[in-house]
């Protein structure tokens, strides 16, 4: 018979996550210390936090955006923050319902800008019964720091 005080239960529950597999999609161009707090924070929620970067093409014809940083280069500095357990590419291909359905995450973590404004992976998420967490927005945004660079 094993006896295990309460104290040592406790110290376990804190050490357990709430969800096995999260994910979170996005551009993340010019990366920065909110970005690096928001995967901070959205691994404290979950065993294995991936990271799905849209590819150039996809950012661009999809969300209007130009990056300033090339797709490789964002993965890259993507792969180097230890809370990020692997990414993956969004792109024309492959968006979210399709990472959606192969991978099966727990949960999605959006920053609080999105909550709002009709984030297109909330149907998602009621669809396949998943969970969304709202991290807190920054007050730098990746879109400030390339005004910046390009005032330059």
């Amino acid at each position: 018979m094993i006896i295990v005080a309460t104290q040592q239960i406790n110290q376990l529950l804190m050490v357990m996550k709430k969800y096995k597999k999260g994910v979170a999609f996005g551009t993340w161009d010019c990366l920065h210390f909110g970005h690096i707090e928001f995967f901070k924070l959205a691994r404290g929620h979950c065993e294995r936090l991936t990271v799905a970067v849209d590819s150039d093409e996809y950012a661009l014809n999809k969300k209007g955006k130009e990056t300033y940083h090339n797709f490789r280069r964002r993965c890259s500095n993507i792969d180097s923050i230890k809370e990020v357990f692997v990414t993956v590419s969004q792109n024309e291909k492959f968006q979210k319902e399709d990472y959606i359905k192969t991978f099966k995450p727990d949960v999605i973590f959006v920053g609080t800008d999105h909550k709002n404004n009709g984030w297109e992976g909330q149907e998602l998420a009621e669809k396949y019964n998943i969970d969304i967490v709202y991290i807190r927005e920054s007050v730098i945004h990746s879109s400030d720091i390339k005004n910046i660079l390009r005032d330059r």
